[in-house]
């Protein structure tokens, strides 16, 4: 089905899920929103095609995720950050679920020993006020709460523990 992130762009997130179709075109699906573009890359530049423009855009990694990205001059800053984090271990059957990005934790909806469903809503994260929902990435017990409603968490930090 192809890859989901969530893009930070010059302080707005955006949901992006990532399809490769056929000869480096790919299908987005930017907030629900579903484009085609393909990618070409010159001497000068990279070029995006999009609805039928080629657009010049010229990327510089800044460091993990982060770029700053130029098109017709303008310069944006971008954060490319996948979905929750899921660190699975096999042996005790825990699955640790981490903060996609950082921000304000603005509701816990679950409590120590409380049993999930799969896609029950867990916590919310507020970054840049956009309201980031945590879900349930499969069935299990809560375990363990690590955050509280307020506190600051950066991205990758340890949220909750399901088993």
């Amino acid at each position: 089905m192809g890859e989901e992130y969530k893009v930070s762009v010059d302080g707005v997130t955006f949901t992006v899920k990532v399809k490769k179709i056929n000869g480096g075109t790919l299908e987005l699906i930017v907030n629900g929103e579903k484009v085609n573009c393909k990618f070409k890359e010159t001497e000068e530049a990279s070029l995006i095609h999009l609805e039928g423009k080629e657009i010049p855009v010229k990327v510089t990694n800044k460091g993990k995720n982060s770029f700053l990205v130029e098109i017709y001059g303008l310069r944006y800053p971008v954060e490319v950050v996948k979905p929750v984090k899921e660190e699975i271990k096999e042996e005790t059957g825990l699955t640790v679920l981490r903060a996609p990005m950082s921000g304000r934790v603005a509701s816990v909806n679950v409590g120590k020993g409380e049993k999930v469903n799969r896609g029950s809503l867990l916590l919310t994260i507020e970054s840049m006020k956009m309201v980031n929902e945590i879900k349930a990435p499969r069935k299990g017990e809560v375990k363990e709460v690590k955050v509280k409603p307020g506190h600051f968490v950066n991205q990758g930090d340890s949220l909750l523990v399901i088993d």
